[in-house]
């Protein structure tokens, strides 16, 4: 067995014995059981710095997530999600930076998946916290993925602006933006906050998200959309028409019937006739929704002649 692997069974001993010490504690306090708990708290920390030492040895990164400030005891169900959102964002992430390209699908290759998947390595002591693994040769590429990724992921992390959203889409694509909504609806869930570190060598990069924080990036992503407009001139026959409700149909020569209302600034006769032939102008806003990926076509009639 490998000397990480020793260490990480010693860490997962460990965490057990805390908890189990902590529940007695909680019942039969005691300064006997008190002293215990020092001394498995002052072992764990002893583990982990090891545990770091031979991992830099070893070639391997560090990923430490730890949930805070929610629930006092959050379901298995909660953390299950926000672990598992955290994992799919990381891998949509690591797929668009490794092609250099945005990526816009959620589909993953099975080799993509594997290549950009954590593996357990011990539950933190205290709060809900878990540490995992990742060789980090895997994607090495000047900086390793674990680098490259977590360096986008924290900037994306302190967004404040719409324009922060758009321009992480933009480079990103939409599906890792998304899976960053997926990941901070799955913490408000619980109303948790959210700390992450990405650890290589002596090198640490990381996030912390108050649950406050965590709740204004999701909203800020949740109201953000991209927005296309144009302009087309169309023949076809005006099918409806009511200057009450502003509302029309018109059925284009070829394509599907349009239906919308007319613009502010539209210029319609003074008299309409329907149904018969026109020439119309339409304006057309497709909106994408980052936090849902849905498209929204709104259609505006701008001239009739």
């Amino acid at each position: 067995m490998s000397r990480l692997l020793q260490i990480q069974e010693h860490l997962l001993d460990n965490t057990v014995e805390i908890a189990r010490l902590e529940t007695a504690l909680s019942q039969y306090p005691s300064r006997a059981l008190g002293s215990s708990l020092k001394s498995l708290h002052k072992l764990h920390s002893q583990l982990e710095a090891e545990f770091r030492e031979v991992a830099a040895e070893s070639l391997v990164d560090i990923v430490s997530c730890r949930f805070f400030d929610g629930r006092e005891r959050p379901t298995m169900a909660l953390i299950g999600k926000a672990m598992d959102s955290f994992q799919t964002l990381y891998a949509v992430l690591c797929s668009a930076i490794l092609r250099n390209q945005p990526n816009d699908s959620e589909h993953l290759s099975k080799e993509a998946i594997q290549e950009s998947s954590f593996e357990f390595a011990y539950a933190d002591s205290g709060a809900a916290g878990f540490v995992f693994t990742m060789p980090n040769d895997r994607l090495s590429f000047g900086e390793t993925s674990l680098d490259a990724v977590m360096s986008d992921l924290f900037a994306f992390g302190r967004a404040s602006t719409a324009e922060d959203v758009k321009s992480f889409a933009k480079q990103f694509g939409h599906t890792p933006v998304q899976s960053i909504y997926n990941w901070a609806n799955a913490l408000c869930a619980s109303s948790s906050g959210a700390d992450v570190q990405g650890k290589r060598n002596e090198s640490t990069k990381g996030l912390v998200l108050q649950s406050a924080q965590v709740e204004a990036l999701r909203d800020l992503i949740a109201v953000t959309s991209d927005l296309e407009i144009n302009e087309t001139v169309l023949e076809g026959i005006l099918l409806g028409f009511d200057s009450k409700s502003r509302a029309f149909r018109f059925e284009p020569s070829s394509g599907s019937m349009i239906r919308g209302k007319f613009a502010n600034e539209a210029d319609i006769p003074a008299t309409v006739t329907i149904p018969k032939r026109y020439s119309a102008k339409i304006r057309t806003l497709s909106r994408i929704r980052y936090s849902t990926e849905q498209h929204e076509l709104t259609h505006e009639l701008l001239t009739l002649s």
